[in-house]
């Protein structure tokens, strides 16, 4: 009676190693645990200003104007044509204010610093609004579909961070992303940021051209990019 092989062949190993580099790489493209992640952050991010809009509306309840930029920003205001004024927010840098006793310390994007809470308001004395936005990194999100912070808002050109996402004051909305513009000479709509929309009808189309005297007024509608 023959011996039965007490070891593996070289052959045999390497088909093992290859299907477990198989189950491996399927389980990741299955369970997707960067996506998971930033879905996790996403989730954190909405948490978030959900919770920072109630404490905002505590604030104003007791001072009867939301927080200056100094009493929650941790850097200096900066000004956006029109009026308005932002600042970022994070508890975690070394020069963000104490907001005791309403929260321990300011709430921080959970990517901080590659992004960052924004932070609006109309002045710098005592603001009688503001807008907090932030970037969802999940670009399916219905949410974003809704209320977005395009450079119509004026802000993404300013910082240069594209918003999508954020919570107001009940006195105020956010700006819109997707949506009907007016098409302009400047071949785009007049209100929407081409690294995230695209505008149809395009400039080019014979429904949107420019005679060189006047505006023209077809509509078009921006449509996230995918």
């Amino acid at each position: 009676m023959r011996n039965i092989k007490s070891a593996f062949t070289l052959l045999e190993i390497v088909i093992i190693i290859t299907l477990i580099a198989l189950i491996v790489v399927a389980a990741f493209v299955l369970l997707n645990p960067l996506g998971q992640i930033q879905k996790t952050f996403d989730g954190k991010r909405k948490t978030e200003l959900a919770q920072l809009r109630k404490v905002l509306e505590e604030w104003y309840n007791d001072k009867n104007c939301y927080p200056r930029p100094d009493q929650i920003c941790y850097n200096a205001p900066q000004a956006i044509p029109g009026g308005t004024y932002f600042c970022q927010i994070c508890g975690n840098e070394s020069t963000s204010p104490s907001f005791s006793p309403y929260l321990t310390k300011i709430l921080c994007d959970p990517e901080h610093p590659t992004k960052k809470y924004l932070y609006q308001v109309d002045n710098v004395n005592c603001p009688r609004w503001y807008k907090i936005y932030t970037k969802l990194n999940n670009k399916k999100d219905p949410s974003i579909a809704e209320v977005g912070c395009s450079s119509g808002c004026g802000i993404g050109n300013y910082t240069g961070f594209i918003y999508n996402y954020g919570v107001t004051s009940p006195n105020t909305d956010l700006e819109k992303g997707p949506g009907r513009y007016y098409c302009s000479r400047i071949r785009n709509c007049s209100s929407y940021n081409t690294n995230t929309h695209i505008c149809f009808p395009s400039f080019s189309s014979p429904n949107c051209d420019w005679n060189g005297v006047t505006r023209c007024r077809s509509v078009g509608t921006c449509q996230l990019r995918n």
